[in-house]
């Protein structure tokens, strides 16, 4: 909502909100808000409601570099862009180190800013990948694994890059959501993998990067898959999920690590 020439003093957003309850079909709450000057010289006022009962979402992450390295190739952010929806994602660049992971810093930060302005998702990543292609003259990689989630409707986008899948756990079972693409920065021409799934409250969503799913292929050392120990720790909250699951890879790689890990799990509540 926004108020020309408001006195912000004087503005009982309490009393907006209790009007608009007594009236409305769904319970709101104030977000936040902004006073500003126009081109006249007069104040702005814009206040931000949201739904009352609108689905929020909460994040952990655990991750640790390969053995013999202080420095992590993989990256992550979890943000709500300017439109409202939510934003997850992961990233791995080539090798490990600090290379590696200013690569996957810097497709991270573009992937965000160029779907936060406004270009799609196909032209944000073959944008990137124009970028890793042209950087140094050297080979340059980095893989991306994203969801971009609309709270109000639940429909999600799922983006992937040569990425790990992405696991759905809903009732205590697994959906596992695979795309198969090419890395960024590999070839001229990319065509990444979008997926639609429709999220619902209490949802759990994880992502790993490949260090983290190959210790569940690592012979002899696994204690059975990725989904099954998913579903075996289905009934603890997100962020113990995480370190359970975290722990599980190390375990299973015996003590020396051959890749970054990195576990994310977000709950929709």
């Amino acid at each position: 909502m926004t108020l020309r020439n408001c006195d912000c003093t004087k503005l009982n957003t309490d009393r907006i909100i209790e009007v608009i309850n007594e009236n409305g079909t769904e319970k709101i709450m104030k977000e936040g808000g902004i006073a500003v000057y126009d081109r006249y010289n007069k104040v702005l006022c814009t206040i931000r409601f949201i739904g009352e009962n609108r689905p929020h979402v909460g994040v952990k992450i655990f991750k640790e570099p390969r053995s013999g390295k202080r420095v992590s190739g993989d990256n992550h952010t979890f943000t709500k862009l300017k439109d409202g929806t939510y934003f997850l994602a992961l990233s791995d660049g080539m090798g490990s180190g600090q290379a590696a992971s200013e690569e996957s810093a810097a497709s991270l930060d573009l992937f965000r800013e160029f779907i936060s302005s406004g270009f799609s998702k196909e032209a944000s990543i073959r944008l990137i990948n124009t970028c890793l292609e042209i950087n140094t003259g050297e080979d340059s990689f980095a893989t991306l694994d994203a969801c971009i989630i609309n709270l109000y409707s639940g429909d999600t986008s799922i983006i992937k890059t040569a990425a790990c899948p992405t696991y759905i756990l809903r009732n205590g079972r697994v959906t596992e959501i695979r795309g198969e693409s090419l890395p960024m920065g590999i070839l001229t021409e990319i065509s990444p993998q979008i997926l639609e799934y429709k999220l619902k409250k209490n949802d759990t969503i994880i992502m790993v990067t490949d260090g983290a799913a190959d210790s569940f292929k690592a012979e002899g050392r696994a204690l059975g898959g990725l989904i099954n120990t998913i579903e075996e720790y289905a009934a603890l909250s997100y962020p113990r999920l995480c370190e359970t699951l975290f722990e599980r890879v190390k375990y299973n790689y015996g003590g020396m690590i051959p890749d970054d890990i990195t576990v994310l799990v977000a709950k929709i509540y």
